[in-house]
């Protein structure tokens, strides 16, 4: 309903719907809220009021003037408030003045409110009644019962009910069952006159309880509940056990029906039936559940007997809670359902076998799933617990197998685990089968084996194909392997001579231009080599076969190094070169120096690579010092042109430049930082990046070095040298390539040295034999004899040094080098000064 309302005095209304019309405006004499008997100023603080019209009420919801920023009031959600399931108040008052009950309301030990019908059965008017104590009208010897209800209704004590004698206004004493619920502090009360056939059937009960005498005392403090029942089925006693069971409360002369309490004689069949059974029988047992008058059930196990009192019959029955075993039962048989089940839906099959005293092997126990594991018929499944079944399913090369293990797993109490094949009768073939079981000896002797069988052809067959994935990746690998060491060979081989020739041209007198020019090639082979270089680093780490070298080193000499070689890229660049080292870090400690200035390098020249016309900034500093431990910081910081954040995660990844564009731009292979990442790895470090896009980028991290002493320094440099004359040195070349041998034959010449060449291995051991060289520098790959079988040959009959010069890059060539006996090792393309570094030291020389 909905209706509108003037803001003004006296609230016409002026305007409302329908339902509103048929429900209250039609009756209205005067259509404003003055006559609806409302006054507004009572409801301006509500969202919600009640208005009542023709003894009927109505709920509104209530928006005010000054709410929906109007001059009215605006009433709507109304509706007609009715309880649910209640009578009108005029059914309920002619209930009331017509029921045959006496019905109260009351509170301690008075009454408050009472029905007419008081008059009719005691011949009290109500008044003579209400607010006085109702202890005063009831029989002397019911006045202790009553006043015990009486208390534990005021208490709050639920229902309860009872019968006594009440005084009515004649004098005479009736007999009122009464009924009685407290709520609140609150009683109610409806009472019944008992008939007097009830009555003396309640007075021959209570004769009978009488006679029971001392039993009566003993039932009350039994565990079991115990109840007495007539024929009819009415119960005629309760222990305190049943009457805490099942809610009945004594002193009550209308007695309750058995099958309101016991779920087995809900009909009167059912009652009956059992009444001509004990009649029969005298004594029987039986399972049923209790119900208490609230409703709760509970499952007993009742024993009951026919007896008969002075030529009454009754019936005695002894309930006692199987709760516990109730539980105790479904969890053994759920236990036994999931054992079962389990049994039957594993993926396999389960088993006891069993090797007694005399030899004899048999099955004592299988799961069903041994049907499927051995393909056993139905006709063949009967005669499983034969040995000789099984073993005939077996592959003829895995019965001894079989046998054997289980033999010594008998012997030893081990448990028993093997893989075998059985006969695969549905898809021809064999199928593979896992066994595993666990021994136990019993006291008589026999050894009893409790395991398992279950299907492992899938599992065989995936080992099978990752074997044959294995050997697939293996060959590619050694493919791949193949192929760089061709590549790096057929690379190298040229770079080696541009490189050379470039060499000796530097040496030689040239114009500023030719200088220029020869600068640039040689920048441009030494990126080439770098590139190389990092494609094998990157092999070598694959692998899993680069190892550090663990010598003494000064930090601060390795980074001066480092970067003194990189000035001339930073001119190129035209960026500024910054060092920022901590005194405390000039200090002698245990790391591989060719690897931390490959680190240094690959980040400073990056940082070189990514910036133009800025800075980098290379810091390093002591962090800690603990014992013989050093913590030494490292950070390489640029203004280039920054990494975005979504792309720090991934430019350590192997050959990722961010951009495909950057390659061609900025050159390179993409393995720089990924290298990078993978050496500090190995060095038990990890790699931080920060930046910022414009601003620049910075990576850092922490090595732990060993710290050595300067004595221990000084004894592995001060190695024992000598002078030589550089005429007198004498050098045989063993090269088959002419370009290359033309080249390092220039090279070796500008040094002053003498030196003879052969094209192959064989010539090389001839010419040693010969005598007179004080160096052989042997290339590995040689027509008719290679450098290896050369150089062992040579090993035998002499101890000169031997130099391996080599452009391949295949691992397992390498390290046969140091295998061989070579006393060092150039690659390819030949860097001039490396390789005058490495004759002083084969030589001992101090050129």
């Amino acid at each position: 309903m909905v209706f509108l309302a003037d803001d003004t005095f006296p609230y016409n209304i002026f305007y409302t719907n329908q339902l509103f019309d048929e429900q209250i405006g039609n009756g209205l004499l005067e259509m404003n809220l003055l006559g609806l008997g409302l006054d507004i100023n009572s409801y301006i603080f509500k969202e919600e009021l009640i208005i009542k019209f023709e003894g009927k009420e109505f709920s509104f919801n209530l928006e005010l003037p000054q709410q929906n920023g109007s001059n009215y009031f605006l009433f709507y959600k109304g509706r007609e408030i009715r309880e649910k399931g209640l009578p009108s108040r005029m059914e309920a008052q002619q209930f009331f003045q017509n029921s045959t009950d006496l019905i109260g309301i009351g509170q301690d030990s008075f009454l408050t409110w009472v029905s007419d019908s008081f008059t009719d059965v005691l011949g009290y008017v109500p008044d003579e009644l209400v607010n006085l104590d109702l202890c005063q009208f009831f029989h002397e010897e019911d006045l202790t019962l009553a006043k015990d209800f009486l208390f534990q209704a005021k208490n709050g004590g639920g229902n309860t009910r009872f019968t006594a004698r009440i005084l009515g206004k004649d004098g005479l004493y009736k007999h009122i069952d009464w009924h009685i619920r407290s709520n609140n502090n609150k009683f109610y009360a409806t009472g019944r006159v008992v008939p007097e056939q009830q009555i003396k059937r309640a007075q021959q009960e209570k004769q009978l309880l009488e006679e029971l005498g001392l039993f009566k005392e003993l039932f009350d403090l039994s565990p079991e509940a115990i109840l007495i029942t007539g024929v009819s089925g009415e119960i005629v006693f309760t222990n305190q056990q049943a009457q805490e069971r099942l809610g009945i409360f004594d002193g009550i002369v209308s007695r309750p029906m058995i099958n309101t309490y016991d779920s087995k004689f809900t009909t009167d069949a059912a009652w009956i039936s059992h009444v001509k059974q004990l009649e029969q029988e005298k004594s029987i047992r039986y399972r049923s559940e209790l119900i208490h008058t609230k409703g709760k059930e509970f499952p007993v196990e009742v024993s009951c007997n026919l007896i008969e009192v002075h030529g009454e019959k009754y019936i005695i029955s002894f309930s006692r809670d199987i709760t516990e075993r109730i539980q105790l039962e479904k969890s053994l048989q759920d236990s036994s359902d999931f054992l079962l089940h389990l049994t039957e839906q594993v993926p396999g099959a389960l088993y006891q076998f069993v090797l007694d005293r005399a030899g004899e092997m048999k099955f004592s126990y299988l799961s069903p799933g041994i049907k499927t594991i051995f393909d056993l018929g139905e006709n063949e499944i009967n005669s499983v617990n034969d040995i000789g079944l099984i073993i005939s399913k077996i592959h003829p090369e895995d019965i001894a197998k079989v046998l054997m293990t289980s033999v010594a797993s008998a012997k030893k109490s081990t448990p028993w685990s093997c893989q075998f094949r059985v006969r695969n009768n549905g898809e021809g073939g064999y199928k593979w089968v896992m066994g595993a079981a666990k021994p136990e000896c019993m006291e008589s002797g026999d050894v009893v084996w409790y395991g398992y069988l279950s299907d492992i052809t899938e599992q065989k067959e995936f080992e099978e194909s990752l074997k044959h994935a294995r050997e697939v990746a293996e060959k590619a690998s050694s493919v791949k392997s193949e192929f760089l060491s061709m590549i790096s060979h057929e690379l190298r081989t040229p770079l080696n001579a541009i490189s050379g020739s470039v060499y000796s041209l530097l040496q030689d007198d040239h114009t500023s231009a030719q200088k220029s020019a020869l600068t640039t090639i040689n920048f441009a082979v030494d990126n080439l080599i770098i590139m190389i270089n990092d494609l094998l680093d990157f092999q070598k780490i694959e692998a899993g076969k680069l190892n550090l070298e663990m010598n003494p080193l000064n930090v601060e000499e390795v980074i001066r190094q480092v970067v003194k070689g990189l000035e001339f890229h930073a001119n190129d660049t035209q960026n500024e070169l910054n060092m920022h080292l901590d005194e405390a870090i000039n200090m002698h400690v245990l790391g591989d120096k060719v690897r931390l200035a490959q680190i240094m390098n690959n980040l400073i020249t990056n940082a070189l690579k990514f910036t133009q016309k800025g800075k980098v900034d290379v810091f390093v500093k002591l962090k800690s010092i603990i014992g013989n431990k050093v913590n030494i910081y490292f950070e390489v910081r640029d203004t280039g042109i920054g990494i975005a954040n979504e792309h720090l995660g991934k430019i350590f990844d192997d050959f990722d430049q961010i951009h495909h564009s950057f390659s061609k731009k900025y050159g390179g292979t993409g393995l720089g930082l990924s290298i990078t990442k993978k050496l500090l790895n190995r060095m038990n470090s990890n790699i931080q990046v920060e930046s910022e896009i414009g601003v620049g980028t910075s990576f850092y991290f922490e090595i732990e070095f060993e710290k050595v002493s300067l004595l221990e320094t000084s004894i592995v440099n001060n190695v024992p040298k000598h002078e030589a004359d550089l005429s007198s040195l004498k050098i045989l070349m063993a090269e088959d390539n002419d370009v290359n041998a033309l080249v390092l034959g220039k090279i070796i010449k500008k040094w002053g040295f003498q030196h003879d060449r052969v094209v192959n291995g064989k010539e090389a051991i001839d010419a040693v034999e010969s005598g007179g060289y004080d160096v052989v520098l042997m290339d590995i790959q040689m027509p008719v004899m290679d450098g290896f079988e050369a150089t062992s040959n040579i090993k035998s009959f002499s101890s000169i040094p031997v130099i391996a010069l080599t452009a391949a890059a295949k691992l397992e060539l390498i390290d046969d080098i140091s295998k061989i006996g070579f006393d060092g090792l150039v690659s390819k393309p030949i860097d001039a000064e490396e390789l005058f570094k490495k004759i002083k030291e084969v030589l001992m020389l101090e050129i």
